[in-house]
This record gives C-alpha cells, sequence and structure tokens, in this order.
C-alpha cells in the first residue's frame, strides 16, 4: 500500500501530517512529499526537528525527515525492529546493524553490532536502547554503544559482562548514558556510563543501582 506523507515545515515542532490519498495541499504552508511504500500501520517517532517514519518491525528501510535540510531521507537497514527519535537524534537498529543521525550537523553513521542485544521487550528503563537530546546508546552482552550528537559517529565499549546477569536499567540524559546491569544474588550491579563531556566510557563491577537517582 502507498501512502503519501505531507510535512508542513513551518510546523513541525506541532504537526506531523499523515494523510492518505488527499490532494488538497495548502496554499500558504510549504508542504513536503514523500511516497510511503508500507502497510498503514505506520510507526511514526518524532523528536523536536526530526521524524522517523517505519512499518515495524522487520522492515527492510525506514525514512527520515528533519527540519534543517527539508528533505525526506530513505534509509536501507534490513528487518529493522525499533526505531526511535528524541530531540536532534535519531537511531535504528536490526539484530546486527546499528544506524545513528544527528539532524543538526547532518550527520549519520552505520555499524555491525556485536553480541546480544539484552532487552528488546517492555519500555523505559527497562529495554537496553534509550535516546536522549543528545545522545542515543544500545547494550548488548559483548558491548555498550553509544551515539554521541556532537561527535557524530558510534563509539564502542567492550565490557566485562556480568555471567549471573538477571536484568538491566538503562537510561540516555542530556549529557551522559548510564546501564545498570542487576545480577542474581548480588547487591551490586555492574555499573557502565558515558560522559559526553568526556568522550570517554567508565564501569564498576561492583556498582550501586542508581534507580532512584537516574529516574
Amino acid at each position: 500500500m502507498n501512502i503519501t506523507i505531507y510535512i508542513a515545515r513551518s510546523l513541525f515542532v506541532l504537526f506531523l501530517g499523515i494523510i492518505f490519498s488527499i490532494n488538497l495541499l495548502s496554499q500558504v504552508t510549504p508542504w513536503v512529499e514523500q511516497t510511503y511504500e508500507g502497510n498503514d500501520l505506520i510507526n511514526v517517532k518524532c523528536g523536536s526537528d526530526v521524524i522517523i517514519a517505519a512499518d515495524l518491525p522487520f522492515v527492510d528501510k525506514f525514512y527520515i525527515f528533519d527540519n534543517y535540510s527539508g528533505n525526506w531521507q530513505i534509509i536501507d537497514l534490513p528487518q529493522t525492529l525499533k526505531t526511535l527519535a528524541v530531540g536532534d537524534v535519531v537511531i535504528a537498529f536490526s539484530d546486527s546493524l546499528l544506524y545513528g543521525f544527528n539532524a543538526r550537523l547532518q550527520v549519520s553513521d552505520m555499524i555491525e553490532i556485536n553480541g546480544n542485544i539484552l532487552e528488546l521487550t517492555g519500555g523505559p528503563p527497562d529495554v537496553s536502547y534509550a535516546c536522549s537530546k543528545n545522545l542515543a546508546m544500545l547494550v548488548t552482552d559483548e558491548y555498550l554503544y553509544v551515539f554521541d550528537g556532537e561527535v557524530g559517529n558510534w563509539q564502542s565499549y567492550n565490557y566485562n559482562f556480568p555471567p549471573d546477569y538477571n536484568y538491566g536499567r538503562y537510561w540516555a540524559k542530556e549529557d551522559f548514558v548510564a546501564a545498570v546491569l542487576f545480577k542474581t544474588g548480588s547487591h551490586y550491579p555492574t555499573n557502565l556510563v558515558y560522559s559526553s563531556h568526556t568522550k570517554t566510557f567508565n564501569e564498576l563491577e561492583n556498582g550501586l543501582s542508581g534507580s532512584t537517582i537516574m529516574d
């Protein structure tokens, strides 16, 4: 099914127009048209100046519009599982590929994922992926991946995955990301962090829960 998506650029933050088979366009506001090839159950995530649209899950491409360029992009990513958009940052991923885009800087990066994604079901902070205005993250049983919007590419940290891992909590804040990996029978979870100020990772194998502070 072909769906036509129209974006009113001057009203981008307040309104996303998804219009099916409508020929009447505004005579005042400029609209940007993109034909979407997929089902009518379209999944749309909106940041402040960027959106991502996809027919999730297990599609082979998704659509991005950002208010800085005023253009649509079509990104090929086979078997896309999840998408997120917050602020100027967009991420999308499959079991094997990870994509990030900063609309303000007009930079993107796609890399291969190593390891198994830890948590995909539920909502934040229970899922092992997150996005904020400037940062995005994904955690597997081998790596913590961070997309820093100021850098414009994915960075990775190979950490010591606890063999008695039980569940985790995951946060992407404005200037840092954090993961707390709880272990069966232990009061000391593994802590993983990344700072956008220092551009560095850190790990504590016997850390603190941090849930109250992060939330």
